[in-house]
């Protein structure tokens, strides 16, 4: 127990200084008295002292119970002296038993101002707000690490999906690319074969004996429509299904994008919004200053003590108190910095680029967006493409003119009938080989155009997301 008994001095002095001397039976009545009284104040103060020590949560109304043990000082400062008291109009013979009375009266007074003032000091208010802005801080923490966790899920989910279409979609990259490869390989073979085969007939026709080799002019027209067709349609319909395919899965990627950018993202922002009004408002920036009003109504108390000896009590009490407080105060700080070490740069100040990255998943985006566009799709497609156009200028209308040639040196039957049949080659690469070129032009180049690298990183791109977190 701390000693606050400076004062029992002062008061034993007073009836010193009494002429004449009081009798014995009465200065020890009083010394009695003084020592009973200066027992029950230093048991008060250090009451006091352990309310504002008290680290327990569950008492956050020490405010009260330190007015209560005030208030009960104060009723039974009179009852410590009511002997003292009751001589203030006591005349007994020669000895100034009023003047004892007095020297009681004045110390009374004194001392109950000094409790009257001690109730009004904040300090055990103090205290229980450190207390009670420890334990919100330490709730809080933990509260924004369910938070932080129950966030983390639901991006992670929402990666899933979207990850899960991108795979897929590079699934169908992969195999588009694979067709390609095989459609250029095939359309070549096969204009070469209908090349060959056209010029197989312009030699023969252009030979001294073509009348006599009977050569079947029909079948030259089909045999030359076979192989044309044979090719195309399979590539077409490949296209035709791996478009809508694409198409899906798109928007199975931009739908889980979208419930991140509607939902989990705009929740994180407003929490940060919440983190920061919350700081502004119950952090350490406010409560660093309760010590300090803590010691100044301790410090106007002191001063305004009656006596030099309740001014020593006063100020060993006062810095004894301040003491606890500031331990309050540093549990605060412990849990603030324990706050702003888990949550900167995520729910705390700036956000942090670690942070940023694990909610818009952006450095694996610009790896894939980096591993779809070095597939180089939309290029191996504009080639294959333009391979069509040249392998069948090239390749069929130089034998074709060949064909024409050595008709003309034919008889005039086997020469009109001959003409017809490669009329109707003409026609039908007209109608087949340059339609169906013209048809792969439409429909692989509206998926070619998705895969160009503009279209793939402004797919992936995640600056939208980053803006919802800022």
């Amino acid at each position: 127990m701390s000693d606050y008994t400076s004062r029992a001095e002062e008061m034993l002095e007073a009836p010193k200084s009494i002429n004449p001397p009081l009798p014995d039976e009465y200065y020890s009545a009083y010394r009695d008295a003084v020592g009973n009284y200066m027992s029950m104040r230093n048991g008060c103060l250090n009451a006091l002292l352990e309310l504002v020590a008290d680290e327990s949560t569950g008492n956050t109304d020490n405010a009260s119970r330190w007015r209560t043990l005030c208030s009960d000082a104060l009723s039974g400062i009179e009852g410590c002296f009511r002997d003292q008291l009751e001589l203030v109009s006591k005349i007994d013979g020669p000895n100034d038993l009023p003047a004892l009375g007095g020297v009681a009266v004045r110390a009374v007074d004194e001392e109950k101002q000094f409790f009257t003032r001690l109730a009004d000091v904040n300090a055990a208010a103090m205290r229980d707000r450190l207390v009670c802005n420890a334990e919100e801080l330490k709730q809080y923490t933990e509260q924004l690490g369910d938070i932080w966790e129950r966030i983390m899920s639901d991006v992670e989910d929402s990666n899933k999906e979207q990850r899960a279409s991108y795979d897929e979609i590079v699934a169908l990259a992969k195999k588009a690319v694979n067709q390609l490869a095989e459609a250029d390989r095939t359309q070549k073979e096969k204009a070469e074969k209908t090349g060959s085969k056209i010029l197989w007939y312009a030699s023969k026709l252009a030979g001294p004996v073509a009348t006599a080799l009977n050569i079947p002019i029909p079948d030259l027209a089909q045999s030359t429509f076979d192989i044309l067709t044979e090719w195309g349609s399979a590539y077409l319909d490949l296209w035709t299904e791996i478009h809508p395919q694409l198409l899906t899965r798109l928007a199975n990627y931009r739908s889980a994008l979208s419930r991140e950018e509607g939902g989990v993202l705009p929740v994180f922002r407003q929490c940060r919004e919440q983190v920061h009004s919350y700081w502004n408002e119950r952090g350490t920036r406010v409560s660093s200053v309760w010590p300090d009003l803590a010691r100044a109504s301790l410090d106007d108390w002191k001063s305004r003590c009656a006596t030099s000896a309740q001014r020593d009590d006063a100020d060993r009490f006062s810095a004894d108190v301040y003491s606890k407080i500031k331990d309050r105060w540093r549990c605060v700080k412990d849990v603030a910095d324990d706050f702003e070490k888990k949550w900167t740069g995520v729910f705390y100040g700036a956000l942090a680029p670690t942070t940023q990255d694990q909610l818009t998943d952006a450095p694996h985006w610009k790896e894939s967006c980096d591993a779809l566009v070095s597939m180089e799709i939309s290029e191996i497609g504009r080639a294959f493409l333009n391979n069509c156009d040249e392998i069948y200028g090239a390749s069929l209308s130089d034998p074709i003119a060949q064909l024409k040639s050595a008709a003309d040196n034919l008889p005039d039957e086997p020469k009109a009938q001959v003409k017809e049949a490669i009329q109707k080659i003409e026609e039908k690469i007209q109608s087949e080989i340059k339609d169906r070129i013209a048809a792969l032009h439409q429909g692989i180049g509206k998926t070619l155009d998705w895969f160009t690298p503009d279209s793939i990183r402004q797919t992936f791109d995640r600056s939208e997301l980053e803006k919802l977190i800022v």
